[in-house]
């Protein structure tokens, strides 16, 4: 306490220089603080990038005898899915369901309302039958095509992950959220699909686990209608073991996303689940039926999507190195120019019998006080900044690219009226994902939290290195050095 109330009285003494070196120090950190955030946000979309798409296999049973139907697929055995997923190459999996949701006490988000109201006059009250969310049955949310793959990223809480299998968690929509006044870990009234009025639904509560937030232009956006289910800011996502349980008939699996290690595992991943599970099946669902196994993969897409956050590592990988060093040099100059000021007063100390540790603790204490401070405000410069810095770094990469996707939506709408993500993905179209504009940092908030804790250890070691040579002459020495 001695110790802290002596490097208070020093740093009030000094306070203009004090003053000054913080502004100098938050200038200086806030540089190498937003290149570090950015870097480390972009590394982790990469290798989420990577996971989700490059190391990803689409397994689909489509149906044989229903060739006029593209995307006619079969639910897996249990057995099947335990074969697929069990493999000691897959690091994770998804289990893709959907179906009808219902908030049950709360009220769903509406884009726009006339429209809405104009379309429940117009259905004689077909659509107030209707569900007003959606379930999306996943086995873990992050890598989920509903959520990664549409531009969809946590704000609060946590994602879905294998832990949760059976239990009542959900994640739900910002603005869902901010409507009913939800926050995590708050418990919600749900029920499964009215379908129209023909079933009451089975009501349970739920915990939220985590809020995401969507963007304005996400490609799950595929419907020409504004029912409250056909938003992507009422999707509900849910532990597929959780709906599958309580919706056997309507939710069951027909698509298994596998994660593996790495891409070069895919194929003769792919050649053992052929050999073990065959081409052609029975189908479980149509008694005469067979169904063919397949299985999708594209590490070139992969390349695609990741393109734009390869950018923004590649740049700020570069400018965080060199940032790095010029902060190191004047954080250094810095300290030894008070170091020089403040000889005559370590002469003193020694003189007077007091331990060098003390000493060192003192003066290290006043030298980090300012770099606290700094480091402080310009973390929060730095995550204000980061968005609008990766923006500019590849806003014209990223909306090339789903400019390009857009229009392949609108050529397949034009053949087929509309186009319908979870239909695409049926047909084993692999060729779309959003791509965010910025990073996201709520994903990195540990490495980044890590990263500037480390960055001011390595500044403390400097430091008390520093002030350590500077004590080590006799202090005679120091009270006689006038320089």
């Amino acid at each position: 306490m001695i110790l802290l109330q002596r490097s208070i009285k020093a740093l009030r003494y000094h306070w203009k220089r004090t003053l000054l070196v913080i502004a100098v120090y938050t200038a200086l950190f806030s540089l190498l603080l937003l290149m570090a955030v950015l870097n480390i946000s972009s590394e982790q979309q990469i290798r989420d990038t990577q996971m989700g798409i490059g190391n990803s296999v689409l397994v689909r049973k489509v149906r044989l005898e229903d060739l006029n139907i593209r995307d006619s697929l079969s639910m897996f055995k249990e057995e099947e899915i335990q074969t697929l997923t069990t493999d000691a190459r897959v690091a994770s999996y998804n289990l893709l369901v959907k179906g009808g949701a219902n908030l049950t006490e709360g009220t769903p988000y509406i884009a726009d309302q006339a429209l809405y109201d104009d379309l429940l006059k117009r259905s004689s009250g077909r659509e107030e039958r209707a569900d007003n969310a959606q379930f999306i049955g996943v086995t873990d949310s992050q890598y989920s095509v509903f959520f990664s793959g549409a531009g969809f990223c946590l704000i609060d809480g946590s994602g879905i992950t294998r832990a949760d299998e059976g239990q009542n968690v959900v994640l739900i929509s910002e603005k869902v959220a901010a409507i009913n006044g939800w926050h995590v870990g708050d418990r919600i009234a749900l029920a499964t699909t009215k379908n129209y009025g023909l079933s009451k639904g089975k009501p349970f509560e739920a915990e939220i686990k985590g809020i995401y937030a969507c963007p304005e232009d996400s490609f799950i956006r595929d419907t020409i209608e504004y029912t409250p289910d056909s938003l992507p800011e009422n999707y509900i996502f849910i532990p597929q073991t959780t709906i599958t349980a309580m919706e056997p008939i309507l939710c069951q699996v027909n698509m298994v996303f596998l994660y593996l290690q790495n891409p070069d595992l895919i194929e003769s991943y792919i050649a053992d689940m052929r050999a073990k599970l065959g081409d052609v099946a029975e189908d479980i669902t149509q008694r005469g039926w067979h169904v063919q196994f397949r299985y999708t993969w594209d590490e070139e897409w992969n390349q695609i999507v990741s393109a734009p956050f390869q950018e923004i590592s590649r740049v700020t990988g570069a400018a965080m190195a060199v940032i790095l060093l010029g902060t190191l040099a004047v954080v250094i100059l810095i300290s030894s120019g008070e170091l020089r000021e403040k000889r005559k007063e370590l002469g003193v100390w020694l003189a007077c019998g007091e331990r060098k540790g003390r000493i060192l603790t003192q003066t290290l204490l006043e030298k980090l006080f300012p770099i606290i401070v700094a480091g402080a405000a310009a973390l929060t410069i730095s995550l204000a900044a980061a968005g609008p810095v990766s923006r500019m770094i590849v806003s014209d990469t990223s909306e090339q690219f789903n400019r390009q996707i857009q229009e392949q939506r609108q050529e397949v709408g034009f053949w087929e009226i509309c186009y319908i993500m979870e239909v695409e993905l049926r047909a084993g179209n692999y060729d779309y994902f959003y791509v965010s504009s910025q990073v996201d940092l709520y994903r990195s908030r540990g490495a980044i939290s890590g990263a500037a804790c480390g960055g001011l250890g390595l500044l403390g070691v400097v430091l008390a290195m520093q002030i350590f040579l500077a004590m080590g002459k006799d202090p005679r020495t120091l009270l006689g050095d006038t320089q």
